[in-house]
């Protein structure tokens, strides 16, 4: 549910650019090739880096290149958005996961390389 205003709203913000490519996992032209024909069944595949462009010629819109990120101070664009569901607990258990994980892990290491060696050498003696 949008609620709108008849009134002129002023928004303060910046225009930025689109943002950076990451490093991509397949060639381009194998991606292009895939998204005309995922086009034209309706749906469009997942690509890495979305350009303005390749969704222009997918979806036959006209989108402009820019984002306008606006100031926190706007007022008008409220920004209530559910808080991220991760404490300060959870990181901590991931610790301990982590720490008892490499407890075990070396204490097999000691146990099959160190101890079992030695007492398998001493059994061979007598």
């Amino acid at each position: 549910n949008i609620t709108t205003s008849d009134q002129l709203i002023r928004i303060h913000g910046r225009i930025i650019g689109p943002p950076s490519h990451m490093m991509e996992l397949s060639n381009s032209a194998h991606n292009q090739a895939y998204s005309q024909a995922e086009s034209t069944k309706g749906s469009f595949p997942i690509m890495q880096n979305l350009s303005m462009e390749q969704l222009s010629a997918q979806t036959g819109l006209k989108i402009l290149a820019v984002v306008l990120q606006t100031d926190p101070s706007d007022a008008e664009l409220t920004r209530d958005w559910a808080a991220p569901n991760s404490t300060a607990d959870r990181n901590r258990g991931y610790a301990f996961q982590w720490f008892a994980m490499t407890a075990v892990i070396f204490s097999l290491f000691v146990w099959f390389q160190i101890i079992q060696v030695f007492r398998h050498g001493r059994l061979q003696q007598h």
